[in-house]
């Protein structure tokens, strides 16, 4: 009877933490403070940190070099008109260090590290329960 439903894969999520850069260059994670999540297809991250509950954030790989990122806040209001406005503001940066994505964001002293490695289903399931 569901053979002809196709099943709509969710979001990938990522681990987003606060880590150590030893003298080598190897990034040691240290605490986590969030997650990073993307669709497939998608070219752009959607970033939660857990300091910030009620916001969300957004990642994305700048078109001229796809090392580099722009961290994003979507700012959406009404007008008196009625017509939905939409801005893009800029609130940090980053670039690709190794199996991490290392963001520097403006108002935090620390930067902030999301893995390239997908949690596993498994994890999830896991960490929903506790």
């Amino acid at each position: 009877m569901n053979d002809n439903v196709i099943p709509i894969k969710k979001s990938d999520r990522f681990g987003v933490y606060r880590a150590h850069v030893t003298d080598c260059g190897e990034i040691v994670e240290q605490e986590q403070l969030g997650f990073a999540f993307i669709k497939p297809g998608s070219r752009m991250f959607r970033l939660k940190l857990w300091m910030f509950p009620q916001e969300q954030y957004f990642i994305a790989a700048q078109e001229n070099d796809p090392t580099k990122y722009v961290v994003l806040a979507l700012d959406e209001y009404q007008t008196n008109g009625g017509e939905t406005r939409t801005y893009w503001n800029r609130i940090g940066a980053g670039e690709l260090q190794g199996c991490f994505i290392r963001l520097k964001l403006t108002l935090l002293n620390e930067e902030v590290f999301v893995s390239l490695f997908p949690e596993k289903e498994e994890a999830k399931e896991a960490h929903g329960a506790a």
